[in-house]
C-alpha cells in the first residue's frame, strides 16, 4: 500500500489499498464438497433427463466458540428462558468452485438445518445487502500524495475481519476495477433451526468471489451435549442460450452431515 514517502517519483503509479476476501479453504479444513447437478429434459420419447455436473461447493468443518455470559449485554437475560440455554457463535464457511467456460453463478443459497426442536439461530451476519465499495484511489492534491489512498477499502477490511476473524484475508495490491460490486446477501430464518444466506450478483454481474463465510449466534439448549445438523446448497449457473443469458437451477446433489462435540455448559453469569 502507498505510504506517500517523499522519495516517490512524480506520475509513478500508485498501488490501490488491499482488497477483502474470503481466504480459499485449506485441506486439512475440508468437511466435504458436493457436486450442483443441472437435469435437463431429453427428446427421447420416454422423457428421460439428462444429469450433468457442473461447478459445486465445498463445506469446511464446523468449530463453534462458545459464547460466556459475560460476551452479552445484561438486557440479553432478560429473555424468557435464557437461563436455561447455551450460545454458540458458529462460522459456516464454503467454496464455490470455478465454473468452465463463460458460466457464472447468478445466485447461491445456503442452507443449515441444526438437529434439536429448540435450537435457534439469533442473528446471522452478513445481514444486510452490500454496497458496491470503490476501489479506486480518490483524487489528490499534487502535494499530498498519501491523500491518494482512499481509506473506505480499509474500514469495509476490518469490518469483515472482525465478523469473520481468521477467514479474511488481504488481497493485496493486485489491480482491481473502479468499483468492485459484492453480492446482494439475503439472511432467511433467524429464530429458527433452520437459517442461512442467498447471495444475488449484482444485475449484470456474477457472484463476487468463490470463497464465502456466514456466521450465526446459535441458542441451544443448556443440556446438550453436540452440535449436529446439516449443510445444503443450490444455485443457478448462468449461461448463455440463443443470443440470451439463462439461470438454471443446479441444486447439490444431497445435504452434508455435521457434528461436533460441545464441553459441558457453565451457567455463570457477569
Amino acid at each position: 500500500m502507498y505510504s506517500g514517502d517523499a522519495s516517490d517519483q512524480p506520475g509513478e503509479p500508485i498501488s490501490p489499498p488491499p482488497v477483502p476476501m474470503m481466504r480459499p479453504l485449506r485441506a486439512d479444513e475440508i468437511l466435504a464438497r458436493r457436486a450442483f447437478v443441472i437435469t435437463e429434459s431429453t427428446l427421447s420419447r420416454d422423457g428421460e433427463q439428462d444429469e450433468s455436473e457442473v461447478g459445486g461447493v465445498t463445506f469446511s468443518y464446523i468449530i463453534p466458540s462458545i459464547m460466556p455470559p459475560e460476551e452479552f449485554p445484561a438486557s440479553f437475560f432478560l429473555r424468557v428462558g435464557v437461563e436455561s440455554m447455551r450460545h454458540l457463535a458458529v462460522p459456516i464457511p464454503f467454496d464455490l468452485d470455478e465454473l468452465p467456460g463463460e458460466l457464472s453463478y447468478g445466485r447461491v443459497r445456503v442452507s443449515v438445518d441444526i438437529d434439536g426442536e429448540y435450537a435457534a439461530a439469533l442473528q446471522l451476519a452478513p445481514s444486510r445487502e452490500v454496497v458496491e465499495v470503490p476501489a479506486e484511489p480518490r483524487a489528490a492534491a499534487e502535494d499530498d500524495r498519501a491523500s491518494t489512498i482512499d481509506d473506505r477499502w480499509l474500514r469495509e477490511f476490518s469490518g469483515l475481519a472482525a465478523q469473520f476473524g481468521e477467514y479474511v484475508v488481504a488481497r493485496g495490491g493486485d489491480p482491481a476495477p473502479p468499483v468492485e460490486a459484492r453480492p446482494v446477501c439475503t439472511p432467511f430464518g433467524e429464530g429458527n433451526r433452520t437459517f442461512g444466506w442467498t447471495f444475488q450478483g449484482q444485475p449484470g454481474r456474477p457472484l463476487w468471489h468463490r470463497h464465502i463465510a456466514g456466521m450465526v449466534l446459535l441458542e441451544l439448549p443448556a443440556a446438550a451435549a453436540e452440535l449436529a445438523g446439516t449443510l445444503s446448497a443450490e444455485a443457478e449457473v448462468r449461461r448463455l442460450r440463443r443470443g440470451r443469458f439463462q439461470d438454471v437451477p443446479a441444486p447439490a446433489r444431497e445435504p452434508v452431515r455435521f457434528r461436533v462435540a460441545l464441553p459441558p455448559h457453565s451457567a455463570a453469569r457477569p
